[in-house]
């Protein structure tokens, strides 16, 4: 009995992936779709996933740091929440990208407040290679 269980276990598991592999050219398709219209539209905030699963969030043309960068200048002492709300990006995200800013030396936290570094915009910023290091000499 337990056999036969576990026949139909890995049957139905070989049948589902059968299905998601026939499902995911269109899947992928219409994300790619999704993107453009969404760029046509003034770039609507879209989750997309990866072929591989993670997922990377994406504003057709427009670079998150820039947009955090700008809305800083605009808005000095700005909150991750008021981040959120003004550029209508979760929270959760916002909270990785200041972190690469302030490891970076681009903006400074004070408490809950946000503010750019002094003199610290990305065309100022020394260019940072993998995992924050400087590139290597050409």
């Amino acid at each position: 009995m337990a056999v036969e269980i576990e026949d139909l276990r890995e049957k139905h598991l070989a049948e589902i992936d059968q299905q998601m592999d026939e499902f995911r050219p269109a899947h992928e398709a219409f994300l790619r779709l999704q993107e453009y219209k969404d760029s046509l539209s003034g770039g609507k905030t879209t989750t997309r996933r990866s072929s591989n699963g993670g997922s990377r969030g994406t504003r057709a043309g427009v670079d998150r740091r820039q947009e955090v960068i700008d809305f800083l200048r605009e808005n000095p002492g700005a909150t991750i929440p008021d981040m959120g709300k003004g550029m209508n990006v979760s929270n959760n995200y916002l909270y990785r990208v200041r972190d690469g800013l302030v490891d970076e030396g681009i903006i400074r936290k004070e408490g809950n407040k946000h503010f750019l570094a002094d003199g610290g915009t990305p065309t100022d910023a020394p260019a940072k290679g993998a995992k924050g290091k400087e590139p290597a000499a050409a």
